[in-house]
């Protein structure tokens, strides 16, 4: 589909790592953290295939039982930044930003990372039949807005998220 104009024009940095503390990751993107120090300034921008308005131990409970059902993984979180130029967003809304994660999510979904021999080193994720959980924040210094999103790193067939090489398969999705 293509890329809407209000969205298309801005630049965009994002950050994607599989993290093994995806409750305290929750806590902090959902403004639960003791550590926050304004979590007026977070919202929820959307869930994805998770029971609505839970917080952030229901979160990571309905991750988990999706974990539970197939086999152990060790970072079972993936903790994904995305941050717009500030001057880009001023104007947005919540669906404005809820139609951003979903045309970042369909182009991080689209890499495939090939090396330098040709062999593919990381293959396509579905972040779109994946639980996930995204937020606002709009706290940080300079009060510039981004998204934070905890994403399960089994989607719902059991297959993995690949976290190869992920923080190009974030850049290139971002670009």
């Amino acid at each position: 589909s293509p890329i809407s104009p209000k969205i298309r024009r801005r630049k965009m940095i994002a950050k994607a790592k599989a993290i093994s503390y995806g409750i305290n990751d929750l806590r902090y993107i959902t403004g639960e953290s003791k550590h926050k120090k304004h979590p007026e300034k977070i919202y929820r921008v959307l869930d994805n295939l998770l029971p609505q308005e839970l917080d952030a131990m229901g979160i990571w409970n309905s991750m988990q039982l999706t974990l539970s059902l197939h086999r152990p993984i060790k970072n079972s979180i993936i903790r994904i930044e995305l941050s717009p130029s500030p001057e880009h967003t001023s104007f947005y809304d919540i669906e404005d930003w809820q139609k951003l994660w979903h045309e970042f999510a369909e182009e991080f979904d689209k890499q495939v990372i090939i090396g330098k021999d040709g062999k593919v080193r990381s293959c396509q994720t579905n972040l779109a039949n994946s639980k996930y959980s995204v937020w606002l924040h709009t706290e940080s210094k300079g009060e510039v807005p981004h998204l934070h999103a905890a994403v399960c790193r089994l989607d719902e067939n059991g297959n993995i998220n690949n976290d190869h090489n992920i923080h190009l398969r974030a850049q290139r999705a971002a670009e």
